[in-house]
C-alpha cells in the first residue's frame, strides 16, 4: 500500500481530471477521484477519464463514494465518508477484492470500519481545511497521538492516514506519530516543488516498514 493519496480537486470535473492528471505527472502513485454533489451521468464519465489517465501512469485509483459505480467500471478502491455507504454494506456490495477505506474522527469510528473488514482508515481533519464541508472536529498532532495509542491497548491494527489541511512542514510530526501515511490536496498544488515533495512523503514513510499503526 502507498504511503501517498492525492484527493482530487478542482469546482468543475474538467479541473479535477486537469489536477489528477498534474498529480500523476509528479509522481503520485496513488489517487483518489472526489466528486460530491455531481450528477450520476457526469460523475460516471469523470471516474471513466480518471481511470484512463491514472492507467497511462500506473497510478491506483479510488473512487470516493460511489461504490457500485467502482464495482461496474472495475475500479479496484472505494473510500466512504462518514455520511456514505456503510463499510459494512459496501463489503456485502463489493466482495473481498475491493479496495475499502473509511473516513474516521474518533475512535469508535475507528473500532466500527475495522470491525468491517476496511482495510485503511482514513482520520482526521488534521486542520481546518476549505475541501471538505460539514468539517467534524479538528484532531490536531495531540489527537493522532491519543487515538494511535488506544488503537495499539485495543490491538486494532489498521493503516492510518491522516488527512485535512496537511501542509509540507506536518509530515515529520504526523510520521512521529504513528500514521501509516497522509492524504493531501491542496498542499500538492501549492508546494513550489510539487515533486521533490512527493518524494520527500515517499522516503519518510517508507522507514515504517510495518502495514501497522
Amino acid at each position: 500500500m502507498e504511503r501517498l493519496i492525492y484527493i482530487s480537486q478542482g469546482k468543475t470535473p474538467a479541473i479535477q481530471l486537469e489536477n489528477i492528471a498534474f498529480a500523476c505527472q509528479v509522481g503520485v502513485k496513488w489517487v483518489q477521484l472526489r466528486l460530491k454533489d455531481c450528477d450520476p451521468k457526469e460523475v460516471k464519465k469523470t471516474a471513466l477519464a480518471a481511470q484512463k489517465i491514472c492507467g497511462e501512469h500506473q497510478v491506483k485509483l479510488t473512487i470516493n463514494d460511489h461504490a457500485a459505480l467502482a464495482l461496474s467500471l472495475g475500479i479496484p478502491s472505494v473510500h466512504l465518508g462518514l455520511n456514505d455507504m456503510p463499510t459494512d454494506e459496501a463489503r456485502k456490495l463489493l466482495g473481498p477484492s475491493v479496495e475499502i477505506g473509511g473516513t474516521c474522527n474518533t475512535f469508535d469510528h475507528l473500532k466500527w470500519h475495522w470491525q468491517n473488514g476496511v482495510d485503511y482508515v482514513g482520520l482526521g481533519p488534521f486542520r481546518f481545511t476549505k475541501t471538505k464541508t460539514k468539517l467534524s472536529p479538528i484532531l490536531a498532532i495531540e489527537g493522532y497521538q491519543r487515538l494511535i495509542k488506544q488503537m495499539a491497548i485495543a490491538k486494532i491494527e489498521l493503516p492510518v492516514f491522516a488527512i485535512g489541511g496537511i501542509k509540507a512542514d506536518d509530515v515529520y510530526p504526523l510520521f512521529n506519530a504513528g500514521v501509516y501515511g497522509i492524504a493531501i490536496s491542496s498542499e500538492l498544488h501549492h508546494h513550489p516543488d510539487p515533486e521533490a515533495f512527493v518524494k520527500f512523503v515517499e522516503g519518510i514513510f517508507q522507514l515504517k516498514n510495518t502495514t501497522t499503526c
